[in-house]
């Protein structure tokens, strides 16, 4: 079921960042990085007396080494690129998009944020022993970023946005202890149905929100439940989807959940790939049906050029660990 969330939260995930070519751009942003924040602490775990120099080595050949990997990669892959087509005088690299990544390496700002929320979560798991401080401090901190957002706050390396999302994390945690299969199918639907409301309810109010930048423009409750409300949504969606036995879907979907980590960090190169040797040598004029050709191929070739790096990656991280 995660790996079928994972899949269609990538897919939104994609076409959200589309910008004038996706119609929902906005309906997306409000859900689809809580979505996979959520399932990040659903898949959350923490190794049987493993202390923090552990965990945090852990986490750090798990999101800090790749991040840099495809940090670099990618961007060598973006500069041939543009001396192929001829616009080397277009790129402009500073020493900040080490820590603040931007233009085709922007969503990598995704693993420096999950990196943080999970040492965070570490040490609130280790340190606050009472159920209900570690509850209330943990859903209390949405309402801590979006303050930290009003105040014009803003913390290196995404920790606002890891504080932000810590609340989603703890949910997505909290979660492991949910089984559906033992909830009644009407229940499940009423659960369903009420989330379309709020979430649509939040659309209608307009929430608008962005993770990366931790920008909350709306009344921080109503965009809580909204984000909340939209990731349920996808979750119920993937648990009827594979209880549906609907399994060519449930193939695509699973095997897009599994790469996800590839296509998140390459679809911006792949599209910029696109743009340059399709869009703009072709004259072709960007429709919303385009731009559902641009995910499917971006995703595709996500995964394609990405397989390579993931060897190399895998390689790296072994020779790491055993130094």
């Amino acid at each position: 079921m995660v790996d079928i969330a994972k899949g269609i939260g990538i897919i939104a995930v994609v076409w959200g960042h589309l910008g004038t070519v996706c119609p929902i751009k906005n309906e997306i942003y409000i859900y689809h990085m809580p979505l996979f924040f959520m399932l990040s602490g659903f898949c959350f775990h923490i190794q049987r007396n493993e202390d923090f120099c552990s965990f945090l080595k852990r986490k750090i050949n798990a999101y800090i080494i790749p991040y840099f990997f495809f940090l670099f990669y990618i961007l060598f892959l973006f500069i041939v690129l543009y001396l192929v087509v001829h616009k080397l005088q277009y790129i402009y690299i500073y020493t900040s998009i080490l820590i603040r990544p931007y233009g085709v390496v922007t969503t990598l700002w995704f693993f420096l944020s999950l990196f943080f929320v999970q040492v965070i979560y570490f040490l609130i798991n280790k340190y606050i022993k009472c159920i209900f401080l570690k509850f209330a401090i943990c859903l209390l901190s949405f309402f801590v970023g979006f303050l930290l957002y009003k105040l014009g706050l803003h913390i290196p390396l995404y920790v606002d946005s890891s504080i932000t999302v810590l609340s989603f994390f703890y949910i997505g945690d909290s979660m492991k202890q949910l089984h559906f299969d033992n909830i009644s199918r009407i229940k499940l639907l009423y659960i369903f149905v009420l989330s379309i409301f709020v979430f649509w309810y939040g659309v209608y109010a307009g929430v608008s929100i962005d993770i990366k930048y931790n920008i909350i423009k709306c009344n921080p409750f109503i965009g809580f439940i909204s984000a909340c409300a939209g990731s349920v949504l996808v979750i119920m969606l993937s648990y009827f989807i594979n209880k549906a036995y609907l399994q060519n879907l449930i193939r695509t979907l699973s095997f897009l959940g599994r790469n996800t980590i590839l296509i998140f960090a390459l679809h911006m190169l792949c599209i910029e790939i696109l743009n340059c040797l399709v869009i703009d040598l072709f004259k072709i004029h960007e429709t919303y049906y385009i731009g559902i050709v641009l995910v499917v191929l971006s995703i595709i070739m996500s995964i394609q050029i990405g397989k390579p790096m993931l060897y190399l990656l895998n390689k790296m991280i072994f020779y790491v660990s055993k130094r």
